[in-house]
């Protein structure tokens, strides 16, 4: 992934506020690759981290507005994903924990 310099990151965070799909698309083209990565590692499946990437990205259009500008958005994304796997992955447990219950 290309390093992207801080100040044009900020000019496509505050386009994304103002409900510009095109930065949408190229914030995405930045990060989905890295994250679908550690997403991918973290979870041990590549379908399971399509899904958190998918996510990831419609919580980050539906709250855009609430988006501080001043704050990286790399570790912004990465938190989301973080908080996405970590409720799968209790979820999983937990449906395993009640098959082995019921069974």
């Amino acid at each position: 992934m290309k390093s992207t310099p801080i100040t044009v990151e900020k000019k496509l965070l505050i386009e994304l506020k103002d409900g510009d799909q095109a930065a949408f698309r190229q914030l995405y083209q930045i990060y989905s690759e890295k994250l679908a990565s550690k997403l991918i590692y973290l979870l041990k499946s590549e379908d399971l981290a399509q899904d958190i990437l998918q996510d990831v990205f419609l919580k980050i259009w539906i709250n855009r507005e609430m988006i501080d500008t001043e704050l990286s958005f790399g570790a912004f994304l990465y938190k989301i994903a973080s908080n996405l796997s970590k409720n799968v992955i209790r979820k999983n447990v937990y449906d395993q924990l009640m098959r082995h219950e019921v069974g």
